[in-house]
């Protein structure tokens, strides 16, 4: 159950994403700000922009929903790592944002190759644990 909730909660909204429309908006605030992974200290990016749907203004924070957010949007410049040139505070950018719901937004939709190699290995995972689970009801095994 547990595979299926991270599918729907993390997949899901990803591969939609690819499929919403999108309005013009304005970079409010970029940083970098530390993050913590398996491999130490990594960089994450942080944007806060601005959109309009329907007359309406929205703040939105979502850069992608991708699981490798942090290293797709970085450029290099003399050792430092710096926040991707489109991301400037007052430059114009795409939002797409969700029709239904206009304040869901994101600046980069869809999903990258690795985030289907994650779903595929957790819908694996999750079909193994149920047949292990009716292989030791069938032959009442105990784990």
């Amino acid at each position: 159950m547990f595979c299926v909730g991270v599918f729907i909660f993390c997949f899901v909204p990803g591969f939609c994403s690819s499929f919403w429309p999108s309005v013009n908006g304005e970079v409010i605030s970029s940083s970098v700000a530390n993050g913590a992974g398996r491999s130490g200290p990594q960089k994450i990016l942080e944007v806060t922009y601005k959109y309009s749907v329907n007359h309406r203004l929205y703040v939105g924070k979502k850069v992608t929903f991708s699981l490798a957010q942090r290293s797709d949007f970085f450029s290099r410049q003399g050792g430092r790592v710096l926040p991707g040139l489109g991301y400037r505070p007052g430059s114009p950018i795409a939002v797409y944002y969700e029709s239904a719901h206009p304040d869901n937004s994101v600046l980069v939709p869809g999903l990258r190759w690795y985030d289907y190699l994650a779903a595929g290995f957790l819908v694996f995972l999750g079909y193994s644990m149920v047949y292990l689970w009716i292989i030791c009801k069938k032959y009442k095994l105990t784990v």
